[in-house]
């Protein structure tokens, strides 16, 4: 018997890796979601770095610091993803 596991998309696995880092530095991580504002999140600090890491870690994608500043949701940095990595969303 094989079973076929359906990959979790980007947007939710990137919202995952966020969850977990926003958690490890106490960080309220409740009603965050993909199509949540960052900013909100005092996302232009450390956390990012940490995250960056994460995604490249877990995702095997380099993301530019700047494109965290330009995205706005977890979903666009994940088609930002995509735009530097079409791979990225199977993997």
């Amino acid at each position: 018997m094989t079973s076929t596991l359906t990959p979790v998309p980007l947007p939710e696995r990137l919202l995952a890796i966020w969850r977990d880092v926003l958690e490890t530095h106490q960080v309220d991580a409740d009603g965050l979601s993909v199509d949540g504002h960052l900013p909100d999140l005092g996302t232009r600090s450390i956390l990012i770095i940490e995250i960056a890491m994460r995604i490249q870690r877990e995702i095997g994608v380099d993301v530019p610091l700047e494109t965290f500043i330009e995205t706005r949701t977890i979903a666009e940095l994940a088609r930002a993803i995509v735009e530097i990595d079409p791979e990225a969303d199977a993997r």
